[in-house]
């Protein structure tokens, strides 16, 4: 019982430890993804 208890007490450190990191990686991916998609629309109106 001991062991699972510290296993699981490493599996919640490591992900509090990811989880920061991928939630700021999806949400800068997110907002490139937005302005890329922004500036192909602008520059596509502007183009035709």
């Amino acid at each position: 019982m001991f062991r699972t208890r510290c296993r699981a007490l490493i599996i919640f450190i490591t992900l509090a430890k990811t989880t920061p990191l991928y939630v700021a990686r999806s949400c800068t991916v997110i907002t490139v993804l937005s302005l890329g998609r922004r500036a192909f629309a602008h520059y596509g109106y502007r183009r035709s």
